[in-house]
């Protein structure tokens, strides 16, 4: 994916909520999502060594473990380009 759809994230201390939107000027129409992950499931599947699938939403080990540790460090809102 390119030009302005980006994918979203809100990083709170038990939930992390991810999802994808296409920006257009001042409006932007979701994609996917959103989709709400709490802390015991993203703890979950590192324990279980699993991946995480949800609808659209795929995350692997390495980013769930980066989730967690940002969990510790909230922030309002993040922006990552959609690969």
């Amino acid at each position: 994916m390119a030009g302005n759809i980006y994918d979203m994230l809100r990083i709170e201390p038990e939930l992390v909520t991810i999802w994808r939107e296409n920006r257009q000027g001042i409006r932007s129409l979701y994609l996917a999502g959103p989709y709400e992950l709490k802390k015991a499931l993203l703890e979950e599947h590192v324990v279980s060594v699993e991946e995480l699938r949800i609808g659209n939403l795929h995350v692997n080990l390495e980013t769930i473990r980066r989730l967690l540790e940002l969990q510790g460090q909230p922030t309002e809102r993040a922006v990552y380009p959609a690969n």
